[in-house]
């Protein structure tokens, strides 16, 4: 429950760090940041929006309001949509304005000879960045709509149950009386039982 938690709240954080760490990370380990930024200026707050959308559609879940927890289901999809998104803003290659020799965090550590690998592996992160990014979108879209089906499922059922005067203690009463319990009286008016006026 904790970790779930937590993910509720670094889910909104995240938002705005993530972005960063694509748009500026790798010059944290001494790499060009160069015409790879013009591009990024754009995407980083697509990227951003994204993000906090997924994080809204979860959070409109009633559960998760009420427990400030996402789902183990969250976790899994929006976890793995962030570190394809850290792995990008590692491997993602810049160019100064030179021209030559293109850098990223990747080869600040591995060498400037791991220049194409680098530029594979952010290619391929880059394109999980979005795959996963909409099934992250989806799983959430999922999880409200069958939330919602759920809850309107169960109010209809109350309501019919009340409306066939099942015995109070069955299910959950719409009405409670003084006690507590699903006891109260119902007085129903129907205008056809209405007593006649004397005619004359």
């Amino acid at each position: 429950m904790i970790a779930r938690r937590a993910f509720f709240y670094w889910q909104f954080v995240a938002a705005l760090l993530l972005p960063l760490w694509v748009l500026v990370g790798r010059g944290l380990f001494g790499a060009t940041v160069g015409w790879q930024f013009v591009l990024l200026v754009i995407l980083a707050p697509i990227l951003a929006i994204s993000m906090l959308m997924v994080a809204g559609m979860i959070s409109a879940r009633k559960d998760v309001r009420s427990t400030r927890a996402v789902s183990w289901l969250d976790v899994a999809a929006v976890g793995v949509w962030h570190l394809c998104i850290l792995a990008l803003g590692f491997f993602v290659v810049d160019v100064g304005a030179s021209g030559e020799g293109g850098t990223s965090a990747f080869t600040q550590v591995a060498g400037s000879d791991s220049e194409g690998l680098s530029t594979v592996l952010a290619n391929l992160f880059g394109a999980l960045t979005v795959i996963v990014g909409v099934a992250a979108f989806w799983i959430a879209v999922w999880q409200f709509l069958r939330e919602t089906r759920k809850r309107v499922r169960t109010v209809m059922e109350t309501l019919e149950r009340d409306a066939s005067g099942a015995a109070p203690g069955s299910g959950p009463a719409l009405w409670k009386g003084p006690d507590g319990r699903g006891t109260a009286r119902v007085i129903r008016l129907d205008p056809t039982d209405s007593p006649k006026r004397d005619e004359r």
